[in-house]
């Protein structure tokens, strides 16, 4: 029988929400979510408000520190001026 090993990281707890488990890896999904923002909004709006239960504004919200370095350093002038 396997045993239960307790160092495994927090993405391997079963007790965590959908939610929680993206927001451990925001900085690697946020950017890339961020950047359907212009081409597909409908999926920032299905992601926000079906795992993070939130809407858009307030995920652009949570998610611009993380994104905005990206934004800048990629020179992604008409994501900064939507966001």
């Amino acid at each position: 029988m396997r045993e239960q090993r307790s160092y495994l990281t927090p993405s391997y707890d079963r007790s965590l929400t959908s939610a929680q488990l993206l927001r451990q890896h925001s900085k690697a999904l946020f950017p890339l979510i961020m950047t359907a923002l212009s081409s597909a909004p409908r999926l920032v709006d299905e992601v926000a408000d079906g795992i993070l239960d939130m809407d858009r504004k307030e995920f652009v919200v949570e998610a611009l520190p993380v994104v905005l370095p990206h934004l800048i350093v990629d020179q992604n002038v008409d994501l900064l001026q939507q966001v």
